[in-house]
């Protein structure tokens, strides 16, 4: 296997991710047999997996968070008690069913009631979970960066700005553009998976510290409308992770995301973004 194959990439994330049907399972367990380079590339990203999940494991929630998530558990449980308490509606329908012919203003009632119950389990769909799930991208992104340092960077290719930017042509499904950072030194990139779609991730050092330059293929929900904060007429969007900032913008068709080191100053980020903002 060639390991920039991005296509090849795409479909051993797939088969870990269990999305294949039963045939293209058989297809590609019997191209792992003949093939050592394919199975050395499945258990590296299983090794990968592996070290993310132990690495979230590790960060625990702080009490607010579990005691707002468990507030809304008891809330939602007790919802349910008081609903199926009601003797009301049990005997409102049992009333329905005794009357020999129901009255159009009784049936209107009734489905008014019903269109209310799923109304506002429609409304709760909007309003609590979006809140829950609006930071995942910081978390995702942010997290890919802590693996790929942890230990010393893996990458699939290093070398001058033009050298890597040759590299990921033929592996991108962009031109990918690798910037000079004052202050920071450019290591090195790597090819990964974002949303299983190819991820160009780009490494700089600067006194042990590293700093990530990811490009995307990007989603509507990856820019959270909240974490919206514009720095030079560019509509970007903040977020921690890890306590690392994460700063993610769009250009055009191109998602990108800087991830700093731990305790980075927010601003500092800023400052770098700046810098690269056409």
């Amino acid at each position: 296997m060639n390991t920039g194959d991005t296509e090849l990439r795409l479909l051993l994330h797939a088969y870990l991710d269990q999305e294949l049907s039963a045939e293209e399972v058989s297809q590609f367990e019997e191209r792992l047999r003949t093939d050592p380079q394919l199975r050395q590339a499945l258990e590296d990203e299983r090794a990968f997996r592996d070290a993310l999940r132990a690495h979230v494991c590790q960060t625990h929630a702080p009490p607010t968070l579990r005691a707002h998530v468990e507030a809304l558990i008891t809330s939602g449980h007790r919802a349910v008690e008081r609903r199926l308490a009601s003797t009301w509606w049990n005997r409102m329908r049992a009333w329905l069913h005794t009357l020999p012919s129901t009255p159009r203003w009784i049936i209107a009632a009734y489905t008014v009631l019903v269109l209310l119950a799923i109304g506002s389990g429609v409304w709760m769909s909007r309003t609590v979970w979006p809140a829950e799930k609006k930071h995942t991208v910081f978390r995702q992104l942010g997290g890919k960066h802590v693996v790929y340092t942890t230990g010393e960077p893996v990458l699939d290719v290093e070398g001058s700005a033009e050298e890597i930017a040759d590299w990921f042509r033929s592996r991108a499904p962009w031109p990918v553009r690798v910037p000079q950072i004052s202050g920071w030194r450019l290591v090195g990139g790597r090819l990964g998976e974002f949303h299983h779609q190819p991820l160009v991730y780009l490494l700089y050092e600067r006194q042990g510290n590293y700093l990530g330059l990811l490009l995307f293929v990007p989603r509507e929900d990856d820019f959270p409308p909240d974490a919206r904060r514009d720095l030079n007429g560019q509509a970007t969007y903040l977020g921690v992770a890890w306590e690392r900032p994460v700063l993610v913008w769009r250009e055009e068709d191109v998602g990108y995301a800087l991830v700093g080191y731990a305790g980075q100053p927010i601003e500092d980020v800023e400052r770098i973004f700046r810098t690269l903002s056409p």
